[in-house]
């Protein structure tokens, strides 16, 4: 883990969207809706938020819709059922 937050921190800035997402996946313990994660409508908000501030076509594009696909295929289909959180750091375009 030190090794991977040690290489994170090396990165530069550049002209490419680096997402830096910290999420909280657990179910809700109450309400109407108990097993909704409220933390993924946030996460779908907040992509969709991203999404309409880059350029309609090219790099920076093309890298966050990638990175997008992933992390929502990784979080239906590869998160093991009882995580509670996620910190997920990505930049297809690098």
């Amino acid at each position: 883990m030190n090794e991977v937050l040690h290489r994170l921190a090396q990165v530069e800035p550049g002209d490419l969207p680096f997402l830096s997402i910290y999420l909280d996946v657990r179910p809700e313990a109450t309400g109407e809706k108990p097993a909704v994660r409220a933390g993924l409508v946030v996460l779908k908000a907040r992509l969709n938020a991203i999404r309409k501030t880059l350029p309609p076509r090219g790099p920076a594009l093309d890298s966050f819709e990638a990175d997008a696909a992933r992390i929502e295929a990784f979080i239906t289909e590869e998160k093991e059922r009882s995580t509670e959180g996620l910190a997920i750091f990505a930049c297809d375009g690098r």
